[in-house]
């Protein structure tokens, strides 16, 4: 098959985005390292490399495609937890359950710790490696930009754990190659289980809380850069359809086309000369 065709046919590239999971995992099963891992840093290697990889039409297709898939399958994961806690509870029941639930929150509060202090080491280790970079651009762009302890710690706190973790752990074998039960496997789910409970309803809960109490000012920059995207596109469309388009066009109906993009157009200029307090969020 021509490759070329492949890249351009946005619904054989989605293919062979959802075969590629699989392949990952039987590979690396076949190699006898983790299939889980596999999978999970072929997934960021792909997202890397998209841009360069796929289309833009690829991109677009694929992503809604995995966005549903995502959630169809957030939803039976949860639905296999629930199937699955039953069972390790009975395997549980010669331990007391509040020294199971003791063990889940200790663990619990060891990854949250291990989680932040990990998040913090990697922002301020540039910082202290090469020492302060300085930021291209207006000392307000540079201010945005600056790396605050608050914000490295609102980033640890969302270190929610969810599909990866239970699957993970639902990865176990059964048995050892002995034919022998796998130890402490119903522990470590039941652990597995409480781990995602905290950190995906208590954190989860408490993060607007938090961002309240440490008074977080919201990123204008992101919004910066995407408006003066959208003006150039517009600008760039303007001009494509003034002096590039290849289809021969009456004067009326080209004024009409272009009526609608130079309304926008002046909307846009207008909310990027808008000043900045007016365009603050209030909090």
């Amino acid at each position: 098959m021509d490759a070329q065709k492949i890249t351009h046919n946005s619904i054989t590239s989605t293919s062979l985005t959802l075969l590629t999971p699989f392949i990952s995992y039987i590979l690396a099963e076949r190699l006898h390292v983790s299939g889980v891992l596999a999978v999970v840093c072929t997934g960021l290697f792909i997202a890397w490399r998209s841009p360069k990889i796929f289309s833009y039409q690829t991109r677009m297709r694929s992503r809604s495609v995995w966005d549903t898939l995502i959630y169809l399958l957030n939803g039976f994961i949860f639905l296999l937890i629930g199937q699955q806690l039953p069972d390790a509870l009975k395997e549980l029941g010669k331990y007391p359950l509040l020294m199971l639930l003791a063990y889940g929150l200790l663990v619990s509060l060891v990854v949250i710790i291990v989680r932040v202090a990990w998040v913090f080491a990697t922002a301020y280790s540039h910082k202290l490696f090469w020492g302060d970079a300085k930021t291209a651009g207006s000392q307000e762009m540079q201010d945005e930009m600056k790396t605050t302890w608050r914000n490295v710690l609102i980033v640890g706190w969302t270190g929610t754990r969810g599909i990866v973790s239970m699957a993970t752990a639902l990865a176990l074998p059964l048995t050892l190659n002995s034919g022998a039960p796998f130890p402490h496997r119903a522990l470590i789910l039941f652990l597995t289980f409480v781990v995602i409970f905290v950190t995906l309803v208590i954190q989860g809960m408490s993060l607007p809380l938090m961002i309240r109490i440490l008074a977080l000012k919201p990123n204008l920059q992101a919004e910066k850069e995407e408006l003066e995207l959208q003006l150039l596109v517009l600008q760039n469309t303007l001009h494509f359809i003034e002096h590039e388009i290849p289809v021969p066009m009456e004067d009326d109906v080209k004024r009409q086309i272009k009526a609608s993009y130079e309304a926008a157009l002046v909307q846009l200029q207008q909310k990027k000369n808008r000043p900045k307090s007016a365009a603050r969020i209030p909090g």
